[in-house]
């Protein structure tokens, strides 16, 4: 009984932290990552995290990037094979190049408060577009 009394009241006390908006967004604006995707995404609640693999466009080498702040991954149904994904440090966005289309995903912003504004990013019915 008191281990649950104590998981019941740990999960409070993480779900009651304050978001610290202006912090998040600036440890977001130092992540970097350019590469022509290797693969493709499908969506997964399992893994928030998206570490992505492909071909630096300007060295022509394999590379791998990584991003720990969850941003990029609730976008990874956006993303195909030969895609070019570009987050440039400083930047509060990263875009998705396709063919024909340019997908701009911004970070969002903060009100005086330190509060979170969600951004109007990309609509979610791309992803029943058929894709040949």
């Amino acid at each position: 009984m008191r281990n649950r009394f104590l998981i019941i009241l740990f999960i409070l006390f993480i779900g009651c932290q304050k978001f610290e908006c202006k912090e998040r967004k600036a440890e977001y604006e130092k992540n970097e990552c350019f590469l022509i995707l290797k693969k493709g995404f499908e969506p997964s609640f399992s893994n928030p995290y998206l570490k992505l693999e492909g071909i630096d466009p300007k060295t022509g080498e394999y590379c791998k990037c990584e991003d720990l702040s969850r941003e990029w991954g609730r976008y990874r149904s956006y993303m195909e094979k030969g895609d070019t994904f570009v987050k440039r440090k400083g930047e509060d966005f990263f875009t998705i190049h396709k063919k024909d289309t340019v997908f701009r995903i911004e970070w969002g912003d903060c009100d005086e408060d330190n509060e979170y504004i969600i951004p109007n990013n990309p609509p979610q019915d791309y992803n029943k577009v058929k894709r040949h």
